[in-house]
């Protein structure tokens, strides 16, 4: 299947908190468990990045507010 028609068939929107939907998760499932761990550190290092952020913002806005 070309990646076009992917796109369609499987959205790689964001799930839940920043976690792959229901169609990657099928994707993940049949990958073996190397590659599976691989995504789990890729997924718990966008979280990472994600909490840094919000971190940051929340800092940004207190200094403002004082």
């Amino acid at each position: 299947m070309a990646t076009e028609q992917q796109s369609t068939v499987f959205p790689w929107l964001v799930w839940h908190h920043g976690d792959p939907g229901p169609p990657i998760w099928e994707i993940i499932s049949e990958l073996d468990a190397e590659r599976q761990r691989q995504v789990a550190q890729v997924l718990i290092k966008g979280q990472i990045a994600t909490l840094n952020a919000q971190i940051s913002t929340l800092n940004g806005i207190q200094e403002v507010l004082g």
